[in-house]
This record gives structure tokens, sequence and C-alpha cells, in this order.
């Protein structure tokens, strides 16, 4: 009978751990060989709140009572009526004027919101300037300035006469939001 002999080799666990220690080693070594480091700065700017203020509400004057339906009148941003203007019978007619004092040269972002006409008329078709710009949309997404630190901001609308028979001889008072944000 022949015997057969075996010889195990003890490897301490000392070993065993040097042993994964470099396998693991080996393995992250192999993979940064491919990674790329950036050391990237960050930027913050902190910005004060804006300073709004009403100068002048928007004025369509005096209009004749027995205005026709579905007649128009605007006041643009340089506070000139047309349309039906002949319906116009008095007062003064001005666009919104609100006074802005912010930290300049930001983006900034108008916008008119939250129209409530009266009762007997529709606004409709707000357009926006600011510094004399170029007269723009400022609905549903507004406009994108670049700010001043003392700005005006002027919205003109459209006055479309509501289906009524005769509006009566008294105020009709509407109102709107002017949303301004930093972008």
């Amino acid at each position: 009978m022949t015997s057969t002999r075996r010889t195990y080799r003890y490897i301490g666990l000392g070993a065993l751990v040097k042993l994964l220690l470099l396998t693991i080693y080996l393995l992250l070594n192999s993979q940064t060989a491919f990674a790329g480091k950036k050391t990237m700065t960050s930027q913050v700017t902190f910005l004060t709140d804006f300073v709004v203020t009403e100068v002048n509400p928007l004025q369509f004057g005096l209009l004749d009572y027995s205005m026709a339906n579905n007649t128009t009148i605007t006041i643009d941003t340089n506070d000139v009526a047309t349309g039906a203007t002949t319906n116009i019978v008095g007062g003064s007619q001005k666009a919104a004027e609100i006074a802005l004092d912010s930290i300049p040269n930001q983006s900034i972002n108008i916008e008119v919101d939250n129209i409530v006409s009266g009762t007997y008329y529709t606004l409709k078709d707000p357009m926006c300037s600011y510094e004399s710009s170029t007269e723009a949309a400022c609905d549903k997404h507004g406009e994108d300035y670049t700010s001043v630190a003392n700005g005006t901001i002027k919205i003109g609308f459209t006055l479309r006469k509501n289906n009524h028979t005769a509006s009566p001889p008294a105020a009709d008072n509407g109102s709107f939001d002017v949303i301004i944000t930093y972008n």
C-alpha cells in the first residue's frame, strides 16, 4: 500500500489580510488610472429685495358709457391711446408706472399676472417696457431685462368693452399683479 502524503501550508491570518489589502489596492488603482480630478470654485451673489413703488395707476380716462360692445382701446407704454379713441371723452390716458430700486446689472424678469377686469370691460394683452426699452409682451412668462439701480417699468393694456348693454356712468375698477424676480 502506498501512502500519499499531503502537505498543507498554513497561511496566517496576517498574511491573508495583507493579500486581501493588496488585491483591493490593485483594483482601486487600476480604476483611478482612468479618472480625472478638477477642483471647482463656487460663486454666490446675495441680493437685496426690490423696492417697488407705484408711480401711476393704469388710466384709460373718461370713456363714453354707451361705447359699443367688443370695442377696444389700447394705452401703450408711451401713454398713447389707440383704437376706438373717439370713445375717450376726457381725463388722462396713462400706462401704469412703477419705480423699481434694485441691484444694478442683474438679470430680472417682469411679469403681469392675476389680471382682474372690471364688470363692464376686460383687460388684456399687457405690454411692458423697462427703462425705455422696446415694448414687449409681459404676460405668461414675462420679459427679461438687465436691472439698473433706480429704474422705471411702464405697463400698457388693451381694454375691451364686454357684451353688456350700456355701462352705467360710474367707475369700474380692475387690478393686476406685477411680479419682478431675479433670474
